[in-house]
C-alpha cells in the first residue's frame, strides 16, 4: 500500500511542503478526495511542477497525497484489476491495461487494438481460476480492517503475487458497464451482492 496522506492544502507550495514532511519523494500523486474516474488527479515528477497543481481549486477541500509506485511491466504496459469483495470473498470485476499509468474504462479501446476481446476474457477466466483464490487471505484481512461487507479494490497484481493497492472503498462503479461482453460477469456479481443482502437482512430469496 503506497504511503498516503490526507490534508487540506491552501496552495501548491503546501503540497510540496507536505510531501517533504511526509518524506514522500518524487514522483507522487495528488488528487482531490472523493473524485473518481481519474478526475482531479495529477502526477508530480519534479519540484518545478507547480503549474500542474494550478488546475486544482485550493478552497479548503481535502486532498490525497500518495507516493507513486512504478508498475510498468516488461512490455511497457500498465495493468489494473478491480476486485469486488463481498462478505470477504474477492471477485474479479475487470482487468485492464494501458500504455499510460492512469488506467480507466476508456483503456478498452486501446486493448481492442492490441488483441481480440476474447483473449481479454480468457485471461480474466484464468485469473478467476488461478490467481484470485490465492489472494483470499489478503482480501479477508482488508475486509477485517475496513469493517465493510462490500467494497471494491483497484490494484495491480505484482509478478511475485503481491498486491499494489491503488484504492479501496465502497463507492466504486461495479454494476454499470456498456460493454455487452461484460454482462455475464456483472450479472454474476449482482447475484452475489443480492445474496449477501438477503443473508444480512434475514429474508429469503423468492
Amino acid at each position: 500500500m503506497p504511503r498516503t496522506a490526507r490534508f487540506q492544502p491552501s496552495s501548491p507550495e503546501d503540497v510540496f511542503e507536505r510531501a517533504a514532511s511526509e518524506k514522500i519523494d518524487f514522483p507522487f500523486i495528488v488528487r482531490v478526495a472523493g473524485d473518481h474516474a481519474g478526475k482531479s488527479m495529477v502526477l508530480i515528477n519534479h519540484a518545478t511542477d507547480h503549474n500542474s497543481l494550478h488546475v486544482f481549486p485550493f478552497d479548503g477541500r481535502d486532498f490525497y497525497l500518495t507516493e507513486y509506485v512504478d508498475y510498468q511491466d516488461e512490455a511497457g504496459l500498465y495493468h489494473k484489476q478491480r476486485i469486488v469483495v463481498i462478505d470477504g470473498e474477492p471477485v474479479l470485476r475487470h482487468a485492464l491495461y494501458f500504455s499510460e499509468w492512469k488506467i480507466h474504462g476508456n483503456s478498452r479501446t486501446f486493448m481492442r487494438e492490441q488483441e481480440p476481446w476474447e483473449d481479454s476474457l480468457a485471461r480474466m477466466r484464468n485469473m478467476d481460476a488461478e490467481l484470485i483464490p490465492k489472494l483470499r487471505p489478503v482480501f479477508r484481512e482488508i475486509s477485517d480492517r475496513l469493517q465493510l461487507e462490500y467494497f471494491g479494490v483497484d490494484c495491480n497484481v505484482r509478478p511475485n503475487g503481491e498486491l499494489l493497492i491503488f484504492e479501496a472503498n465502497a463507492n466504486m462503479n461495479i454494476l454499470f458497464n456498456p460493454f455487452p461482453e461484460m454482462h455475464d460477469r456483472l450479472n454474476m456479481i449482482q447475484a452475489r451482492i443480492h445474496a449477501m443482502l438477503l443473508r444480512h437482512s434475514g429474508e429469503h430469496a423468492v
